[in-house]
């Protein structure tokens, strides 16, 4: 059954959900939507290893999937292409990735209806133990998605998109900084030290009875 989204017809395929193969994760907004461009949405892109017995399973599935569309639609195939990219220079100067490397974008709306009401939506994370855990997901991360595919018709071009619904996160890659470019200051050290002693010396002092009549006087 297709329903019309933002001038598309949108169709629910019949694969149910679908598992990733293990990527490196990149431009993750999980726990908060990314709101850019007004689209917010929640999103994670996943680089792949296109050597990876698991990943040719799984463009084998897309493939499928995107014929099984094309046959429900009753149109010719053009070029069966699947949601599907390759790190360029570009992207590689930003990510370090390989060039050529395969890398996909699992998203879903910020909002959803439910019987009719706009109510939030959630993405749920997983541990690599498969349990269901509030995990924050970086980039870097080694992650899979979950995902549902559905099927797109406009103005005469069609394919397949990955609605995300959940992520696991195999391996946390994130890390802090424990150090510092700051070295010591041997002239600053020194002249601190000094201010330091006066201000010591001041905290130790003690003031006479004169001193607290002389005070009391100028209230």
């Amino acid at each position: 059954m297709a329903n019309r989204i933002g001038g598309a017809n949108m169709t629910r395929l019949d694969g149910g959900l679908v598992r990733s193969p293990i990527g490196t994760a990149r431009y993750a907004y999980i726990g908060t939507p990314d709101d850019s461009y007004n689209k917010n949405r929640y999103r994670i892109t996943l680089v792949f290893d296109k050597d990876d017995p698991e990943f040719k399973d799984f463009s084998s599935k897309l493939k499928a999937l995107r014929k099984l569309h094309t046959a429900e639609l009753g149109v010719p195939e053009k070029d069966g292409k699947i949601p599907m990219k390759v790190v360029d220079a570009k992207m590689h100067e930003r990510t370090g990735d390989p060039v050529g490397a395969p890398y996909m974008e699992f998203s879903a709306n910020a909002m959803q209806v439910r019987n009719g009401e706009s109510v939030p939506n959630t993405i749920k994370t997983f541990n690599a133990k498969g349990q269901e855990e509030d995990a924050q997901i970086y980039g870097g991360d080694t992650c899979r998605a979950e995902a549902r595919f559905v099927g797109w018709e406009i103005n005469g071009d069609h394919g397949i998109k990955a609605y995300l619904n959940a992520v696991q996160q195999l391996k946390c890659n994130f890390t802090t900084s424990t150090g510092s470019t700051f070295g010591s200051e041997s002239s600053f050290v020194e002249e601190t030290s000094t201010t330091d002693d006066l201000t010591d010396e001041a905290e130790g002092a003690t003031f006479s009875d004169d001193t607290d009549d002389l005070l009391d006087g100028l209230v």
